[in-house]
């Protein structure tokens, strides 16, 4: 890996990555490993994308302010990438008392809606589990069933549940999306679990493992093994292409070409670049759509709090919190919520009453997190398709365009908005574009 914060490379690649994230750089280590030349274009000063991981606001302990977890045992890409570069994992403590917030009321620990519900609740993950059945194992984003694609609530609202699984339902699909039920196409929650062959273990582990140096290990291996020419603070303004070359103009009117691009960036960002020929229409719109991720992901370092304390609920910034270290001077806790909700990261008093609605007694000594929705190199969190975006869109948003390929986990037709999906998309750009460099 070469890395450049300006100068100008020496001789034209085969291959030019937009976006240093997973999936760029994924591509970028796929196509090193068969001696294609590549460089990469990344507009930040660091690489990783929506991956960061850095230290806590004035403090030496290091953080994600990204993505965070893996599934191993559901994550086959994920779990070779880690075997391949001897990536140690952590495991969240066990033992973690769950308490679930229902109507403003909290309930037993070990209870996440009231005994009387409990069995309407189990109905209706079951019921969600079958429907995401009827989707491919495979490839569960690929060719969905679009009359699945309505909203959550829509999809729930015949099922006639209690008002206590509609708020638990409710609450968990904004901690997985980063928005509200009624703004999520329930294809992306069906895909979510088909991607995990529709275990409920999978619910479960979600948040259970972790890089035990951080997500920044498995960016740097990933770009130390690529070979590539790595460009920081080099923001892509405009993409065009001839049918044989394709020249890319840099936001400071630098000019590279190569034979073919990867864009590897969020789909939110497509209609910020200057296309031409002009991208599908129905790219276009997807892009200045945006899709429904929104969410707020926050690190707070609370005391009076019991140990291994998480808790669910529709709260009023937060909609989930659980403890993930403890350290000396208190409970370190993440916290997620979501649009319509929302929680403004700088402001102390609303992050503090947001984690008092779960446990009262708590007491915020220090707070961090980053605004990706705010972010111009991100303009949202991870993905949530918005109801009827497949049917309306889906068949054209991974089709290369002339000798443009797209990449990225918003994408990946299988643990869609996961750093899975990043290496899986960013895998298989990089097999399509062998095939336009033959």
């Amino acid at each position: 890996m070469n890395i450049s914060h300006s100068e100008r490379g020496a001789s034209m690649p085969d291959v030019i990555v937009i976006g240093g994230g997973l999936a760029g750089l994924m591509a970028a280590r796929e196509l090193g490993d068969q001696n294609v030349s590549v460089t990469v274009l990344e507009a930040r000063n660091r690489l990783g994308g929506r991956t960061w991981y850095r230290p806590f606001e004035a403090t030496d302990n290091w953080v994600e302010m990204g993505g965070t977890w893996v599934i191993p045992q559901w994550q086959p890409c994920m779990a070779r990438e880690i075997a391949r570069y001897g990536l140690p994992l952590k495991r969240r403590p066990s033992g973690h008392r769950a308490y679930g917030v229902i109507a403003g009321k909290r309930l037993e620990v070990g209870e996440l809606v009231p005994l009387a519900d409990r069995k309407d609740l189990e109905q209706a993950v079951e019921r969600l589990i079958a429907l995401a059945r009827t989707l491919s194992p495979e490839a569960p984003l690929l060719e969905p069933p679009l009359d699945l694609d309505v909203s959550v609530a829509h999809l729930v609202r015949d099922w006639h549940v209690s008002p206590a699984t509609q708020e638990a339902l409710q609450s968990m699909v904004i901690n997985m999306f980063g928005a509200d039920w009624t703004m999520v196409s329930a294809l992306s929650l069906l895909g979510w679990l088909a991607s995990s062959q529709c275990s409920p273990e999978a619910l479960e582990m979600a948040d259970e493992f972790f890089f035990a140096q951080g997500t920044a290990a498995l960016v740097q291996a990933l770009a130390d093994s690529s070979g590539a020419t790595i460009r920081l603070n080099a923001p892509v303004a405009a993409i065009e292409q001839d049918g044989t070359y394709v020249s890319v103009r840099t936001a400071f009117r630098e000019v590279l070409r190569a034979r073919a691009v990867i864009v590897a960036l969020p789909l939110n960002l497509w209609s910020q670049i200057v296309f031409a020929p002009k991208l599908h229409p129905d790219k276009m719109a997807v892009s200045r759509q945006r899709h429904a991720g929104q969410a707020s992901k926050v690190w707070a370092l609370v005391q009076g709090l019991p140990p291994q304390f998480t808790a669910s609920g529709l709260g009023p910034g937060l909609v989930w919190v659980g403890e993930q270290e403890e350290w000396p001077q208190g409970r370190l806790l993440v916290g997620f919520g979501g649009a319509p909700l929302t929680l403004d990261l700088a402001d102390r008093g609303q992050i503090e009453k947001s984690i008092q609605f779960f446990w009262p007694e708590a007491r915020l000594v220090a707070c961090d997190g980053h605004d990706w929705v705010k972010d111009p190199y991100a303009l949202g969190t991870w993905l949530a398709y918005r109801p009827g975006q497949m049917t309306e869109y889906g068949a054209h948003l991974r089709q290369a365009e002339g000798r443009c390929v797209f990449a990225g986990s918003d994408i990946a037709v299988k643990w869609t908005g996961w750093m899975e999906g990043a290496l899986l998309s960013g895998m298989s750009a990089a097999k399509e574009v062998q095939q336009l460099l033959l």
